[in-house]
């Protein structure tokens, strides 16, 4: 189950405010905090780094920091409160905003002000439901499996994805219901982000957004990630590339295809790549004699290299193996928009790609229709 309370707050993190210009004066109150309490507001810049703004101390249950603020198109606030648990997220509008501040959660604050905010607060509280409901299920984990073994896990599994699917349907729909307001491109980078939709999907419902929005950052990030997408989407002809392998030599793309050829990109310190080695292994001695190719694009860094050559052998990976050693930063990575280990694609003999992330029985089914 992957982690999604990072990337959630980090989409949040490039939220940005549709109206022009106007003053907007933001006050609070901090009910059962004590007098001398400071309140630290933040801007947010496009990289998602929380800039000091401003900070207020609490009287009286109350604060003010009575800015008199210019509307920009990145304009967005963090909140945060000494001795509070969390953050406070919202956005600035023409208009004055009122806190309720919660100190023992601070994400479940209320905040008054337009509709942006209003419309803001619905998509925070569907995202932070959609978190809790899914660690309450991590939790029980445990439990079900002293009580029900195997067969409770794989019913909470399905549990889980049932879940996952209601929460994907309902935030679509929000999307399209608010397509003119702030929140619609920062719900589109989290089922994005999170969900790993389709990218004829995302793509129509980017354009489904009002068009006056174009120019919002998470917009603009959105537009970027999708044009890498596409370029490797099934299809396409899968980019070129080369590097070095352990031994120093050049290895390219073109130069290895075979009938049918796996790009795969791993890591040594990767634990689901290494726990899926044996079934590719598996699959190269039983169908490269046939015609099926691998090379292996590894995210290890310069300071791994040894385990990385380890690696290689310890799993018995025997075909090509190229890596610039720069983890995250690897060009060819980046290239096919890889942002999750392991990433697989599958090419026929002219270099385009069939299909996409393949493991365990997908992988032999297909190559058995390809190359039997």
């Amino acid at each position: 189950m992957r982690s999604v309370l990072p990337l959630f707050f980090l989409t949040l993190c490039l939220l940005s405010c549709q109206e022009d210009k106007g003053p907007a004066i933001i006050t609070g109150t901090a009910p059962n905090v004590p007098n001398g309490i400071r309140v630290y507001l933040n801007e947010v810049d496009g990289n998602g780094t929380p800039m000091p703004l401003d900070t207020a101390i609490v009287m009286n249950e109350k604060f003010d920091f009575g800015l008199q603020e210019v509307q920009e198109l990145s304009d967005q606030r963090l909140l945060t409160l000494d001795g509070a648990n969390g953050i406070l997220l919202f956005v600035s509008e023409n208009q004055p905003i009122e806190l309720e501040l919660r100190k023992d959660s601070l994400v479940y604050s209320t905040v008054r002000a337009g509709k942006e905010n209003e419309v803001f607060s619905e998509y925070l509280k569907m995202r932070v439901d959609q978190v809790v409901a899914s660690q309450n299920l991590r939790q029980d984990q445990q439990e079900v499996f002293d009580k029900e073994g195997q067969e409770g896990l794989e019913r909470l599994k399905k549990e889980y994805d049932k879940m996952q699917l209601t929460y994907k349907d309902n935030m679509i729909n929000f999307i399209k219901q608010h397509s003119n307001k702030i929140v619609a491109p920062v719900a589109l980078q989290s089922l994005y982000n999170e969900y790993r939709l389709e990218p004829e999907q995302i793509r129509e419902l980017y354009n489904l957004i009002d068009k006056d929005l174009v120019d919002h950052p998470v917009m603009q990030s959105i537009d970027e990630k999708l044009v890498r997408v596409e370029t490797v989407a099934i299809g396409k002809k899968a980019p070129y590339f080369e590097g070095k392998n352990p031994a120093g030599e050049v290895i390219k793309l073109p130069e290895v295809l075979g009938k049918v050829t796996l790009i795969d990109f791993w890591a040594s310190w990767c634990v689901p790549c290494r726990r899926e080695n044996p079934n590719v292994v598996e699959a190269y001695q039983k169908y490269h004699d046939k015609g099926f190719n691998i090379i292996s694009v590894s995210l290890d860094q310069e300071s791994d290299r040894d385990k990385w050559i380890a690696a290689i052998e310890d799993d018995q990976m025997t075909w090509n193996h190229i890596s610039r050693l720069k983890k995250w930063q690897d060009p060819i990575a980046q290239l096919y928009n890889v942002s999750a280990i392991p990433a697989t694609f599958l090419l026929d003999e002219n270099g385009v790609i069939i299909e996409k992330n393949l493991r365990g029985k997908a992988l032999h089914d297909k190559l058995e229709e390809l190359l039997n």
